[in-house]
């Protein structure tokens, strides 16, 4: 296959990886769902994130390490986000958190 035939293709299927979760949820109808679907659903973006973030932030050297500064300041910045509700407030202090504590563990 030509360089050129190769590039095209692989962009397409980049578009369409992309574009094809994004557009499908606007494309289901929720209506007719049973109302636990509905509530077990609004819990996916959250445990999206903590599939993401939590392993990172507790594993290192595939053992379970707690006291390493990522993980202090995580903890810093959930309590100010749940008790602030201030994103701008909770990322500062979350980074200025991991600075200090990076500086002294």
């Amino acid at each position: 296959m030509p360089d050129q035939t190769f590039l095209i293709l692989v962009v397409a299927l980049m578009m369409a990886v992309t574009f094809l979760p994004r557009a499908l949820p606007l494309q289901v109808n929720t209506e007719h769902w049973p109302p636990f679907v509905a509530r077990a659903l609004e819990y996916l973006p959250v445990a999206i994130v903590a599939a993401i973030s939590l392993p990172p932030l507790l594993i290192k050297d595939q053992q379970i390490q707690l006291d390493r500064p990522e993980s202090y300041a995580a903890i810093a910045t959930l309590l100010c986000a749940y008790f602030s509700r201030n994103l701008f407030f909770s990322v500062a202090l979350g980074t200025v958190a991991y600075i200090v504590l990076g500086s002294f563990l």
